[in-house]
Parts: structure tokens; sequence; C-alpha cells
């Protein structure tokens, strides 16, 4: 899929973003946390204890983003327990970045250019290493549980150059 992607960006002349692949569990309602081309300029996600069989521990329950042109938007809007936010500063960029699933999202961490690190969750979970293209974080999607108000699976897009 990357192949055709970047061989339709080469034809068209457009611009091919990189997409990693979701991880985390099964099922619930599709979420895509992006504005097209608008980069990222602040990231703030929530965690707070997991529902149910998941209750002995933190899970993601929100994510929160400002957009380059102040769009600003959240998946579940559960919005309870610990939070963390990153203002990226002009030019800053994503140097790599980290999520951790399981059958649930545990943790979102990234470095920037600026090394400056943001870590909000728990290491539980597989970490899975995303592609960051040119480092401009563009957003994420996945899915998530309406009623538990919880993250099943996320994977991010970042522009390229």
């Amino acid at each position: 899929m990357d192949n055709i992607k970047s061989d339709l960006g080469k034809a068209t002349g457009l611009r091919a973003d990189v997409e990693t692949k979701k991880h985390g569990g099964s099922g619930g309602t599709s979420f895509t946390l992006t504005n097209g081309s608008h980069a990222v300029t602040k990231l703030k996600v929530w965690t707070d204890t997991g529902c149910g069989f998941r209750s002995d521990r933190d899970l993601v329950k929100d994510i929160e983003i400002t957009w380059d042109d102040g769009t600003k938007r959240h998946i579940t809007g559960n919005q309870d327990g610990n939070s963390s936010d990153i203002t990226f500063q002009d030019k800053e960029k994503v140097s790599t970045m980290t999520l951790r699933t399981g059958n649930r999202v545990d943790k979102v961490s990234l470095t920037t250019t600026n090394s400056r690190k943001f870590d909000e969750g728990q290491d539980h979970g597989t970490a899975y290493s995303q592609r960051v293209g040119n480092g401009v974080l563009l957003g994420f999607e996945g899915t998530f549980d309406a009623a538990d108000k919880e993250l099943i699976s996320i994977g991010s897009k970042f522009a390229t150059d």
C-alpha cells in the first residue's frame, strides 16, 4: 500500500502522507483525528483507570489536537484523570514516536527535534515505533469504545517531504 501511495504521489505531484498501521484491540467506533494537511501545533493526552477487567491499569482515554489553523478536536470527550500536553515550537518536528497498545491504547510517547520528550500513559502492551516521515505530525486514526470512552487502537499520520 505504501508503494501505491508513493507512486500516486509521483504520478500526480500530490504529497503522499505516511500512515502507520493501527495497533491495539479490535472493534469499536472508527475515528480519524486529522485536519487535511494542517500540522499539529498542540497534542494533549488524557489517561485514567481502565474499565472492567482493565481496571488494574491506566489507559489512554482521550486525545485532543490543535492544528496550525486554530482548529481543535478530540476523540471521546473523556477528559478525566491525568493529562499531559506538548505545544510544538516554531519549526520543531517529531523525531521519534512510540505508541504502546495491548487490547487498548496504553501510552503515547514522542521526542522532538528540539530534544523535548512527551510521555503520557503506562508501559503496558507492546511498543510500536511510528514512521514519522518529515516529522510534521498530522494526527491519528484508530478506534474507540464509545461506552467506556477508551481508545482501542491507534496509528499515526505524518507528512512527507
